[in-house]
């Protein structure tokens, strides 16, 4: 007799870690079962039967947490090499063992590969947006599947790619093809370091304007921005596990301050008396404020996760110059309402604020 799942999840796919994967299985055997167990990466979960004896179980949030082990942060630097190891951050293979008990203290176990993503869909876009979801294992995507990139020269940049099994990666850029060594499941490609003595602009030709990027058997539209003006660059965290980055226009800083309270001191005669109370200090902190105008849908797909994202960092290194990871600095976009789309036009825009870390000041 074996252990029989009702519902399955597909050991051929990416499972989305942040999304439900739910399993339901029971044991045949003609015994009364009493409890179930589920085990992996040393995590034990424990499962009691329903009334027809069955078992469910939902791997989003312990695998969803296995997957996130630095907080969201981002510390690769892209000065290193043109293609990162990104698998262990956001892709875990994992075996699973599921095991059922029954009264007369015997067991039954079987166990199961599945392969999770860091990522998510939401559900009233999936259908629309991501048509071959689930992702065949076998099939090679950029993260998050996208049409679309843009990329401004002098600035660091790069784009997430599931490779699948593959051993090698064929990049071609505007027909010109080169392959790389390289056996890793998920890479980061450097498109340019900062100063663009390393990545695709490195080993390519790139014009200005649109340019086709093809990896292996999937093609994106590359848009490069020479012309680079002066502005916010930020980076961000997508839904999918990559990274996304926008120079935006120069907005303006705002220092907000705020008084942390007073002492009282009305101890001296009116004569002798310098102020009744002492104060405590005062925080501070700098916001910036936005305003991106003329953003196409194409461009949008792009700035949708910015809105939501767990993590954004601001690059405060130096314009065409070599990026390390500490030029970037986390912010947090605030919380509002944000006009996604216009019924009347193509083009929307997006109104940011952007909250700096709380400046050190002199308190009591």
């Amino acid at each position: 007799m074996a252990i029989i799942f009702d519902k399955q999840l597909d050991n051929e796919t990416l499972l989305l870690s942040y999304n439900n994967n739910t399993i339901t299985f029971y044991s045949d055997t003609n015994v009364t079962n009493t409890k179930a167990t589920v085990l992996f990466a040393g995590l034990i979960f424990t499962l009691f039967p329903d009334p027809l004896g069955k078992y469910h179980f939902n791997f989003k949030h312990s695998v969803s947490t296995l997957l996130n082990q630095n907080n969201f942060s981002d510390f690769v630097d892209l000065n290193t090499t043109f293609l990162i190891d990104y698998t262990g951050d956001i892709f875990r293979n994992i075996e699973i063992d599921f095991t059922i008990g029954f009264i007369n203290n015997t067991t039954e176990s079987t166990s199961y590969n599945y392969n999770f993503l860091s990522a998510f869909v939401n559900v009233q876009n999936y259908k629309k947006l991501y048509s071959n979801y689930p992702f065949d294992i076998e099939i090679q995507m950029f993260l998050k599947p996208i049409t679309y990139l843009k990329y401004w020269v002098g600035y660091p940049f790069d784009f997430t790619f599931y490779n699948g099994l593959r051993n090698d990666i064929d990049i071609t850029v505007n027909g010109t093809l080169e392959t790389y060594t390289n056996d890793k499941a998920i890479n980061r490609i450097v498109v340019n370091n900062g100063n663009g003595s390393l990545g695709i602009v490195d080993d390519f030709a790139i014009s200005n304007g649109y340019n086709r990027i093809t990896v292996n058997d999937n093609s994106i539209d590359f848009e490069q921005i020479t012309n680079s003006c002066e502005g916010h660059y930020l980076k961000w965290l997508n839904s999918f596990g990559g990274w996304n980055y926008w120079l935006f226009n120069k907005g303006n800083n705002t220092l907000t301050t705020k008084d942390t309270g007073i002492i009282n001191n009305d101890y001296e005669d009116v004569v002798d008396s310098i102020s009744p109370y002492v104060a405590i200090g005062k925080t501070s902190e700098n916001n910036i404020t936005i305003v991106q105008e003329n953003i196409t849908p194409e461009e949008f797909s792009i700035l949708r996760d910015l809105l939501d994202s767990p993590k954004v960092y601001l690059y405060t290194g130096t314009y065409n110059e070599i990026s390390v990871a500490n030029d970037w600095l986390e912010v947090t976009i605030k919380s509002g309402a944000f006009r996604t789309s216009n019924a009347r036009e193509k083009m929307t825009s997006l109104n940011l604020n952007i909250d700096l870390p709380m400046n050190t000041t002199k308190t009591l």
